[in-house]
């Protein structure tokens, strides 16, 4: 029998809980202290890929619905305490209204950017509504598809574990270490691990450089229980990119060199592959368009949660020694209000002289909401 929290009536009871409680918490707020503020976020896509006689990456559709809804307790100007519940819901997924996890976090503004412990922000959801709207940078985290494939942010969006992120000035970053499996009788521990980071060393008005370094660690081992391998999937890239004034838009570039080391059995040192890439994107924005080329080609560059299209090997396990990938895409933002954001997107791919296409309509829509304190009559 599932847990009635697992049901939607039970999601049903515990929003209403939610809004219930918050106006008593509110209430018992000391005077002093900054008002707790009720945050909603929803991220409702539907994403199609079409990949005929691809030998890498099967076609999928996906659409579904994604709810984050929290009380935000100020504990002190610069801390703060977490508490709601995150939902995903895809259509025709037998379990869909299974996907409902606790919201429960601490985090911590210092000078180094805002530390969190406990359900950390990524995917659409733990972003600003303007960012990660496009397709190659919508990712859990905005690394580049053949790091990490961008369509984890609608299947896994919830993720725990530690994170410091960092979304203003000359540095940005975004590092964490996230758990993704227990381990048990039957499976490995899983844990990834990341950062993804920008610095801007050179600008003057719209034109910037800027450096660009990510990394990925995927790690499948845990001492509990002896099942299956133990095993580690790498991933690194340094690059750089510009800014450049053009014609009422900006022309933005960026290049990467990608080094991977696979390595998905430490007792069997034969099957460890160590591979590399070159990836280069020229995008051109001009008000709420956004159009794209992107160029990529590797060598025995193989990643767990890569994106198949540019790895070295096919979705039976052939090695495919060298790659080469291109894509095009087209994309137009519609603002539905100052929280709220629509983008629909259509791409091509050129997948080894193949094309296929796919297309995306995605909404993303942030309610906040401080929870004032009812005047109290002497």
């Amino acid at each position: 029998m599932r847990h009635w929290l697992n049901r939607p009536r039970g999601h049903a009871a515990v929003i209403l809980v939610l809004l219930a409680a918050a106006p008593v918490l509110a209430q018992q707020a000391p005077g002093d202290r900054p008002p707790i503020t009720l945050e909603i976020r929803s991220f409702i896509y539907a994403d199609n890929t079409e990949f005929l006689d691809n030998p890498y990456r099967d076609g999928e559709t996906l659409i579904g619905e994604q709810v984050r809804a929290e009380l935000v307790f100020p504990l002190s100007s610069t801390a703060r305490f977490l508490g709601g519940f995150h939902s995903n819901s895809i259509a025709g997924d037998a379990k869909a209204f299974e996907k409902f996890r606790p919201v429960v976090a601490v985090e911590l503004d210092t000078r180094f950017g805002t530390f969190t412990l406990g359900t950390i922000r990524s995917g659409q959801l733990g972003r600003d509504v303007r960012q990660g709207l496009w397709p190659e940078e919508s990712g859990p985290h905005g690394l580049v598809p053949a790091i990490q494939v961008d369509t984890l942010s609608m299947t896994r969006s919830y993720e725990a574990g530690l994170q410091v992120r960092k979304s203003t000035g000359a540095l940005q970053h975004d590092a964490w270490l996230a758990w993704q499996k227990l381990n048990t009788p039957a499976q490995r521990e899983r844990i990834d691990a990341g950062l993804n980071a920008r610095a801007r060393v050179l600008g003057r008005g719209a034109f910037s450089v800027r450096a660009l370094g990510q990394a990925h660690v995927v790690h499948e081992g845990g001492q509990l229980y002896d099942v299956g391998a133990v095993g580690d999937s790498v991933a690194a890239g340094l690059g750089a990119g510009v800014d450049i004034p053009a014609t009422g838009g900006t022309v933005r570039v960026d290049a990467l060199r990608l080094l991977s080391k696979h390595d998905p059995d430490r007792s069997a040192p034969a099957k460890r592959l160590d591979g590399s890439g070159t990836l280069a994107k020229v995008a051109y924005d001009y008000g709420h368009w956004h159009g794209l080329f992107m160029a990529y080609s590797g060598h025995d560059f193989v990643k767990w949660e890569g994106d198949p299209n540019y790895l070295s090997m096919t979705k039976l396990g052939a090695p495919v020694a060298d790659r080469t990938y291109k894509e095009m895409s087209l994309s137009r933002l519609v603002p539905l209000g100052s929280s709220a954001n629509l983008v629909t997107n259509l791409r091509f791919y050129k997948v080894d002289g193949d094309w296929d296409y796919a297309y995306r309509i995605a909404a993303t829509i942030r309610f906040s909401e401080p929870l004032r304190r009812k005047a109290r009559t002497p």
